[in-house]
């Protein structure tokens, strides 16, 4: 098979960036900058290739880490480092071609168990009905499995995952301690 370059877009230096995923209608999405510490972007290759910053506000770092089948539904993150070194992490979808941007919902302490430091949405399924990610446990540190499902009013409710099954003390009766949230995709379906 032929690869053709469609085009680039020039960056000022030093600048590095990576994809995190592609729809099945060729738009790539990714980050420019050093993971957590760059822009959302999308590529809509059946569309000429053009580069184009996700939706966001100003100071604000963020990532596209998985997209839908048809790449209507983006997920990622967006956070930003006030004065004094607080992290603001946020989980978010991004529509309308990236036009649009949408917290997503975190699951509440008394749901969990525990209190959080953030959430990330990282994967989605390719029909957009489930979304993958993970929530910082505040006190440990630990990154437990999340997820959302998407209500028959359209809108994506979380649910407390890490809570069912997480134990934040040794030998309180629950099946794990921590979830391992490094895999790369939802099922298909």
């Amino acid at each position: 098979e032929t690869w053709e370059i469609i085009g680039y877009e020039p960056v000022e230096m030093p600048c590095s960036g990576s994809f995190h995923a592609v729809s099945d209608n060729g738009i790539a999405v990714g980050e420019f900058g050093a993971e957590g510490n760059g822009k959302a972007f999308m590529v809509n290759y059946a569309e000429g290739g053009e580069i184009k910053y996700l939706a966001g506000k100003d100071g604000e770092n963020s990532s596209a880490f998985g997209i839908t089948a048809d790449g209507s539904t983006i997920v990622g993150f967006h956070f930003q480092i006030t004065e004094d070194w607080q992290f603001i992490v946020g989980a978010c979808i991004w529509t309308d071609n990236g036009d649009t941007r949408i917290e997503l919902p975190n699951p509440s302490e008394e749901e969990l168990g525990f209190a959080i430091d953030y959430c990330e949405a990282r994967w989605i399924s390719k029909d957009g009905s489930v979304i993958g990610g993970f929530v910082q446990d505040q006190a440990h540190g630990m990154w437990l499995l999340q997820t959302w499902h998407r209500n028959a009013a359209g809108e994506y409710v979380p649910d407390a995952t890490a809570g069912k099954y997480y134990e934040t003390e040794m030998g309180m009766g629950k099946p794990y301690m921590k979830f391992n949230v490094d895999s790369s995709a939802l099922s298909s379906n």
